[in-house]
């Protein structure tokens, strides 16, 4: 038996692995050259830039899917404001007189749409906004509707009320010289050439805004700010000539379940008058008195002469007093 071996494997049997190995290569053959074939390499190369293109393909649709998305939500959103701007209009007409242009025409209920022109020549006209505000535009005027509470005054006047109420929100007169917005109240703006911009205020307050510094006007202020920017303050009438051409345009009193007190209410707020009787007596008389005359038409003071003389009554106007009193 032969002895064995627990240690490393010994010289000769070392050479006999190699031995073996040896006779294995031998019996196998050299290995076939590798064959120098361009076509090979053509066709290798072809692939590659076929995989390259594949995958730029891919990621060019993927590309222009998002684009085309994109461009869905965009002709989408577009077609919904298109509409919104068709449908929810800034304005309606509530009164016009003499030459006036509104450029595109009023539509179905004379409602005027964001960025409508209005230009007057020798008539005037009245607004009634999306806001609640009543504007009024003098003649010689234009102006554009930016929306249901902001106009831009490219030349002549406007008039702003926000009511008796208040309208909701606050409405702004755009200008080249600055911005002015009112806090409840009833103002004018007006560009005068030449000489900037005048803004003049019957009731409430009102903020001017250029360059961003802001002024503040009380009722019963007038501000006129220079083309340079120059501000001055003055007082001005609430009432008289500079506010009659707003009592020829104002809408018309709606007289249906109305008093006599409600139409000198509307009367005094239009004209910048103040309200008085000559007793308590004829105050409770006026509330009493219902109104059924038409009064469709009839400027403030017009009103006032029909109604009051139809109830056996007289009136005054006084240093900016409406005195109602017996005959």
């Amino acid at each position: 038996m032969s002895p064995i071996h627990d240690g490393p494997a010994s010289h000769q049997d070392r050479f006999a692995a190699g031995d073996d190995v040896a006779r294995l290569l031998r019996l196998a053959g050299p290995r076939p050259a590798v064959a120098d074939d361009g076509a090979a390499r053509e066709a290798a190369r072809a692939e590659w830039r076929r995989q390259v293109w594949a995958h730029r393909r891919r990621k060019t649709s993927v590309q222009a899917g998002g684009w085309l998305a994109a461009a869905v939500v965009v002709m989408v959103v577009g077609a919904v404001l298109w509409q919104w701007l068709q449908v929810t209009p800034a304005a309606t007409l509530a009164a016009r007189t003499g030459g006036v242009t509104m450029v595109p025409a009023p539509g179905a209920g004379d409602a005027l749409r964001p960025g409508s022109l209005v230009e007057t020549a020798d008539g005037r006209v009245a607004l009634r906004m999306a806001s609640g505000h009543s504007v009024r535009l003098d003649a010689d005027t234009r102006a554009r509707l930016v929306s249901g509470s902001a106009l831009a005054l490219e030349r002549g006047a406007a008039y702003v009320d926000s009511g008796p109420a208040g309208a909701a929100g606050s409405f702004e007169v755009r200008t080249p010289l600055g911005v002015a917005r009112d806090v409840g109240t009833q103002f004018e703006v007006r560009l005068v050439q030449g000489d900037g911009l005048l803004v003049q205020v019957r009731e409430g307050s009102v903020e001017l805004r250029r360059d961003g510094a802001s002024h503040t006007a009380a009722a019963g202020t007038e501000l006129r700010m220079d083309a340079d920017g120059t501000l001055t303050r003055a007082a001005v009438a609430r009432y008289g000539a500079p506010w009659d051409w707003v009592l020829e345009i104002a809408p018309g009193f709606d007289a249906a379940g109305r008093s006599l007190a409600d139409l000198l209410d509307w009367a005094a707020r239009e004209g910048g008058w103040e309200l008085r009787f000559a007793d308590d007596a004829l105050a409770a008389l006026a509330a009493e008195t219902e109104l059924h005359a038409p009064l469709a038409g009839l400027t403030p003071r017009q009103a006032v002469a029909v109604m009051v003389r139809g109830s056996n009554l007289t009136y005054r106007l006084e240093e900016g007093a409406l005195l109602i009193e017996r005959p």
